[in-house]
C-alpha cells in the first residue's frame, strides 16, 4: 500500500482523517523496520496535517520498536522545531536519541544548536546530554577575550549559553569583564555593560566560587587613584561597589567615591539606604567626614525627615562620630 501511494508522505496526506492514537500505534508497528525514524521527525512540517504524523513520531519515540535509524546531528540541530511541533517531552526525545551516533556531533556544531537543547541537557543525565555539555565546555573555553568583550555588551549566543552552563571559570571571560568595567571607570570607554548582564555575570561567578571582591576592589581603586567618579558612574557601579568593593577598608572611599555633593541625588541616597551598615563603616574609616556628616544631618531635617532608614544612618554616624 505504501508503494502504491508513491511515498510515505503521500500516503499520510491521503489518509489523515482516519488518524488517532490507536491507529498511530498500528502504523508504527507496520513501519518500524522500514522507515528512517529521524527523517520522520525532521519532515513533520512537510505533511499537510503534522498533528497526526506527530502521533506516529511520538509513538516511535516513546514505544519499544525496531531499528530506528537517525542522523543524530541533524536531529539536534532541529531540536527546538521537533519539540515544538510534535510536543514530545524533552526526556523522551533525549532518551530515544541517546542511542544515536555521538561521534557525529562535534564541537563545531555547538553554535548552530538551539539554546533550549542545552537547557534540557542540564536537566537530564545520559550519554547524549553528557556529550552535548562536554562540547559546550570545550566551545566556551575556546572563546577569546575580544569575543567575550563583544558578548558582554551584546548579550549574544555566547553569553546566553554561558548562563545555561558554566561549570568552570573562564580566564578570558573574567579578563574581558574586568577590562570592560575598568575602561568605563577610567573613562577610556563610554560603553557600559547593561545592568542585567552584570547581574548575570555576578550570578555565574558566584556559582563558580570566584571572589568578586577582586574585580570591584580594582574599580574602587581606579576611582580613588584618579578622583574621576561622577554621579552617573556612582549610580552605575554603586550597588556592586558597596557590596563587593570593600569601600570601608579605604580611608579615601568617602571623599573620593561617596562624596558629600552626591547627597542631593535621590537615587544615590536611596542606594545608601540599602547599604546603610556599609555606609556607616565608610564614614567611620574616613579621616575627614565633616562635610558628609553635615550634609546628612541637613537632609535629615528636610528631605528625609520621616525616613526611618535615613534616621538610623544619621544616628549611627553621630554616635560613632562622638566616639572617634
Amino acid at each position: 500500500r505504501y508503494e502504491n501511494n508513491g511515498s510515505l508522505i503521500e500516503y499520510y496526506n491521503s489518509h489523515e482523517k482516519g488518524f488517532d492514537e490507536s491507529f498511530a500505534k498500528k502504523v508504527a508497528v507496520c513501519i518500524q523496520y522500514y522507515i528512517d525514524y529521524g527523517d520522520i521527525l525532521l519532515k513533520v512540517e512537510n505533511f499537510s496535517s503534522p498533528k497526526f504524523v506527530s502521533l506516529i513520531a511520538k509513538e516511535l519515540t516513546v514505544g519499544d520498536y525496531g531499528t530506528c535509524r537517525m542522523n543524530l546531528r541533524n536531529l539536534l540541530l532541529k531540536y527546538d522545531d521537533i519539540h515544538r511541533i510534535t510536543e514530545i517531552s524533552p526526556d523522551c526525545l533525549l532518551g530515544k536519541w541517546n542511542d544515536g551516533d555521538l561521534s557525529s556531533v562535534e564541537v563545531t556544531e555547538v553554535k548552530n544548536m538551539p539554546l533550549f537543547l542545552f537547557e534540557q541537557c542540564t536537566q537530564f543525565d545520559n550519554n547524549l546530554t553528557k556529550h552535548c555539555l562536554s562540547l559546550v565546555k570545550v566551545f566556551l573555553s575556546s572563546i577569546g577575550q575580544v569575543s567575550w568583550s563583544v558578548s558582554l555588551h551584546d548579550d549574544d549566543f555566547n553569553m546566553k549559553l554561558l548562563r545555561i552552563y558554566h561549570p568552570d571559570q573562564l580566564p578570558f571571560f573574567i579578563d574581558a569583564f574586568k577590562e570592560s568595567l575598568r575602561n568605563y571607570a577610567m573613562g577610556d570607554s563610554s560603553e557600559k555593560i547593561p545592568f542585567a548582564i552584570i547581574d548575570s555575570v555576578i550570578e555565574i561567578l558566584n556559582d563558580q566560587k570566584y571572589d568578586l571582591k577582586m574585580i570591584f576592589q580594582d574599580v574602587r581603586d581606579v576611582f580613588i587613584n584618579n578622583a574621576n567618579i561622577n554621579k552617573e558612574k556612582l549610580k552605575y557601579f554603586g550597588k556592586w561597589l558597596l557590596e563587593y568593593g570593600c569601600l570601608q577598608d579605604k580611608q579615601e572611599s568617602l571623599n573620593k567615591i561617596l562624596r558629600s555633593e552626591f547627597l542631593d541625588d535621590n537615587d544615590i541616597v536611596n542606594l545608601m539606604l540599602q547599604y546603610s551598615d556599609t555606609v556607616v563603616a565608610i564614614v567611620m574609616k574616613s579621616n575627614d567626614d565633616s562635610d558628609f556628616v553635615n550634609k546628612l544631618i541637613a537632609l535629615r531635617n528636610t528631605s528625609y525627615k520621616d525616613n526611618d532608614d535615613f534616621e538610623r544612618i544619621c544616628d549611627a554616624v553621630e554616635r560613632f562620630g562622638t566616639d572617634k
